[in-house]
């Protein structure tokens, strides 16, 4: 009979080297386009009203910190202070405070944020490396879109959520809609509840 041998070095107790990334918002913005001068009449949600504005925020697990924090848009480093992105003084966090998407910009961006994840005890637990699309999406000026709002993003410390949908057309959010259907994404079949959320 085969056995195998175990050796513990350390037990790093209540400790959990992972780390994560959610935003508070929907992270997308539309562009509504004047089809005959090929022009911006709206961007929605305008990320220059203070409400709007989408917060990306790294967690750490429990008992970890982290150094050498560096925020990435579309792969070029973030220099601060900036007119687009706000960054909190821990470095964990970064609201974006102006619109990304214009007549010019009709892509997908990308937010990454870079750095060291260290135990409590300040002992090296790797690289930290997350990242975040932005879909920025054309629309014409009567065109209809449907978007779901996430709450907290499901971890190992958050087992819940709440979801919240909404419709927009031409860039204009349209809250009397109340015909909200849920499904699973593999089962569109069943129902699983009615309502924004």
């Amino acid at each position: 009979m085969a056995t195998k041998q175990l050796t513990l070095f350390k037990l790093r107790s209540g400790n959990e080297g992972s780390a994560f990334i959610s935003c508070d918002k929907q992270l997308f913005q539309v562009v509504t386009m004047n089809a005959q001068e090929n022009d911006t009449t709206a961007i929605a949600p305008d990320w220059t009203q203070a409400s709007n504005q989408p917060t990306i925020t790294l967690t750490l697990g429990k008992g970890c910190t982290a150094t050498d924090l560096t925020w990435y848009y579309n792969g070029s480093a973030i220099v601060f202070p900036s007119s687009t992105f706000q960054k909190s003084s821990d470095g964990l966090q970064l609201k974006i405070v102006n619109n990304l998407a214009s007549k010019d910009n009709l892509f997908t961006d990308n937010i990454k944020i870079t750095g060291e994840l260290l135990d409590s005890e300040g002992q090296d637990s790797g690289k930290i490396e997350k990242s975040m699309d932005i879909p920025i999406y054309k629309a014409s000026s009567n065109g209809w879109m449907v978007y779901i709002n996430g709450g907290k993003t499901l971890s190992f410390s958050v087992n819940s959520t709440t979801l919240t949908a909404g419709i927009m057309t031409g860039g204009t959010k349209v809250d009397t809609f109340t015909n909200y259907v849920w499904y699973a994404a593999n089962d569109l079949e069943t129902q699983l509840g009615t309502g924004k959320t």
